[in-house]
């Protein structure tokens, strides 16, 4: 159990979110779980205003991150200022998260899923672009950042790419796409290394 938890706010759909993210987890072969389920007693129910007896918290824990999913109505909604990022090794990792994550929500730029089917934002991300990232000059990272993201490929942008620097390419400037891996959809923009 991880020393920090995620407190989640949904209206009524703690109990329904942390199933899906838990299976999704599990099917994509990391590990997690759902703990225990609070509901509302009857001072409870009368306090919030939910009914007696439906789900008061969920507990889940997601690849070693612990979360705590609060049923307590419309008062809070999530926003894109906070996000969870999903590290992966593989083409077919990120094409899976992706998939799930973006099925019923808003596809972002550069790995970002804007918001899932439950309004919580999410980054797909290969887990070599920080390593690559770190590697440039700051003089060089506006090109590598415009490589890995931007819609306009700069010639500079491309060396990195051609001398292997980058080891990512974009799928329609949407979502990571890792070169050499099996099974990858042909994409918009793709560069291999």
């Amino acid at each position: 159990m991880s020393k920090i938890t995620t407190c989640l706010w949904f209206d009524k759909q703690a109990e329904e979110a942390a199933k899906f993210y838990v299976n999704m987890f599990a099917k994509g072969g990391r590990k997690a779980k759902i703990g225990k389920i609070a509901r509302y007693s009857d001072s409870a129910a009368k306090v919030s205003g939910q009914p007696k007896g439906s789900v008061m918290t969920v507990e889940f824990d997601l690849d070693g991150s612990s979360f705590l999913g609060l049923n307590g109505g419309l008062i809070f909604k999530f926003s894109s200022a906070t996000s969870f990022i999903i590290s992966c090794e593989t083409q077919k990792e990120i094409d899976y998260f992706w998939a799930q994550l973006s099925a019923g929500g808003r596809e972002g730029q550069c790995g970002w899923i804007d918001h899932d089917k439950f309004g919580i934002s999410w980054q797909v991300v290969p887990k070599v672009l920080a390593k690559s990232a770190d590697r440039h000059e700051k003089n060089q990272s506006r090109e590598f950042e415009e490589g890995c993201c931007g819609e306009i490929i700069s010639p500079e942008a491309a060396k990195f790419i051609g001398r292997g620097e980058c080891p990512i390419s974009i799928y329609k400037f949407y979502k990571f796409r890792l070169s050499g891996q099996v099974g990858v959809r042909p994409a918009a923009q793709d560069f291999s290394y």
